[in-house]
C-alpha cells in the first residue's frame, strides 16, 4: 500500500509537469499560493502542519477576482499621459493541486492553474473594448519543512514558480499584449517564510510571513517583490476526528507590494499595500474529502498610483486525502 501511494504520487506530480511545461501562465500576487489540505487551518495561510510520510492530498481550488474598473476614458487620458494604466475587469483561476509527505516533517506540493483574464482596453481607437487571454497558469512548486513540534508547530516555506508562460498573447485587434495583461510573466519567482500554528481542541490558529522573490520577465518587466503576512482561525463545530465536521474559518490576509521596474526604471503605477478580511466555511464530509469556500473582502488597499481595486474574491474548492 505504501509502495502504490509513492507510484501514484510521483506519477501524478509528474503528470502536472507534463502539462506545465507546455503552456503554463500567471502568477497572481492574491491568489491561493500552496496546497489546501484537511489539515490547512484556512484557504489562503499556509500552515505550519504537515502531511503524514506517504499521505497523498489532491484537488481543485476555484478563485474569482472582481475589480473596480476605472472610468473608461480617464484610463485612456492617463494612459495617453505616459501612465502604466490598465483596465482589469475580472479573473478566474482554476487551481489544480498536489501534496505529498515526503516524512511526517516534510511536505511537497505543487499548484497549477487554467487562468483567463479579463479586462478593458485603454489604447486610441478600442477604449474600453472589452479583451481577455486565457491558457494554463504558472506551475509553482512548494516545500514545507517542519523544524519544531512541540505545543506550537513551526515550518520553514521554500517554493519557486516557473517562467513557463506565455507572454506573446495578442489582443483582438491582433496587437502583443502588455506583460500585465499577459498569460505569463516569463520570470522565475522564488518564495521564503516561516509558518506557526497551535491547536487547543476544537480551536486552530495559524499564522505565516512569507517574501516572493520577483525577478525580470518579458518585455524587460520585473514586477516588485511582495511580502504575505496572515494570521488565521478555525473553529470545529464537533470534536476533530468526528466526521461529518463543519469548521468556520476566518483569516485577515495583508500584502504589500514593492514597485514594477521597466526598461524606464521604475513605475509610478504600481506597487502598494493591501489587507482582506476573509471569513470562510469547510465542511470535512468524511476523514478522506472536504468542500470548503471562503471570501476575501478588502478593508485596506493602495496599489499605487491610478490602478484599479479589487471588489472582492470568491475562493472554493475541494480536497481528497489518501
Amino acid at each position: 500500500m505504501r509502495f502504490s501511494k509513492r507510484i501514484l504520487a510521483i506519477t501524478l506530480f509528474l503528470g502536472f509537469l507534463l502539462v506545465g511545461f507546455q503552456n503554463p501562465t500567471f502568477a497572481c500576487d492574491f491568489c491561493v499560493l500552496g496546497a489546501y489540505t484537511q489539515e490547512s487551518i484556512s484557504t489562503t495561510t499556509l500552515p505550519a502542519t504537515t502531511l503524514k510520510k506517504d499521505k497523498i492530498s489532491a484537488g481543485f481550488i476555484f478563485e474569482y477576482q472582481k475589480w473596480n474598473e476605472l472610468d473608461h476614458r480617464e484610463a485612456h487620458e492617463l494612459h495617453e499621459a505616459g501612465r502604466d494604466i490598465h483596465n482589469f475587469s475580472h479573473d478566474e483561476f482554476y487551481h489544480f493541486f498536489l501534496g505529498y509527505g515526503l516524512t511526517d516533517d516534510v511536505e511537497l506540493n505543487i499548484k497549477l492553474p487554467v487562468v483567463k483574464k479579463s479586462f478593458l482596453r485603454v489604447e486610441d481607437g478600442v477604449v474600453g473594448q472589452g479583451d481577455s487571454s486565457s491558457g494554463l497558469g504558472d506551475l509553482t512548486l512548494l516545500g514545507k519543512y517542519r523544524f519544531y513540534q512541540g505545543g506550537v508547530d513551526l515550518s520553514a516555506i521554500g517554493g519557486i514558480k516557473f517562467p513557463t508562460g506565455d507572454t506573446s498573447d495578442r489582443g483582438f485587434d491582433g496587437k502583443k499584449l502588455e506583460p500585465e495583461e499577459q498569460p505569463g510573466t516569463g520570470s522565475f519567482d522564488y518564495f521564503f517564510g516561516l509558518a506557526l500554528a497551535k491547536q487547543f481542541g476544537r480551536l486552530s490558529i495559524g499564522g505565516d510571513f512569507i517574501y516572493n522573490l520577483k525577478t525580470e520577465g518579458a518585455q524587460e518587466r520585473e514586477v516588485g517583490d511582495v511580502i504575505r503576512a496572515d494570521i488565521a482561525f478555525s473553529y470545529s463545530l464537533r470534536e476533530p476526528g468526528i466526521f461529518p465536521n463543519v469548521r468556520v474559518t476566518g483569516e485577515i490576509n495583508s500584502q504589500f507590494l514593492q514597485k514594477d521596474h521597466d526598461r524606464t526604471g521604475k513605475i509610478f503605477d504600481s506597487g502598494g499595500h493591501i489587507v482582506f478580511l476573509t471569513p470562510g466555511v469547510a465542511i470535512d464530509t468524511t476523514q478522506n474529502s472536504t468542500f470548503f469556500v471562503s471570501v476575501p473582502i478588502p478593508v485596506i488597499q493602495d496599489r499605487g498610483g491610478q490602478h484599479p481595486e479589487v471588489d472582492f474574491e470568491v475562493i472554493s474548492g475541494i480536497i481528497f486525502n489518501w
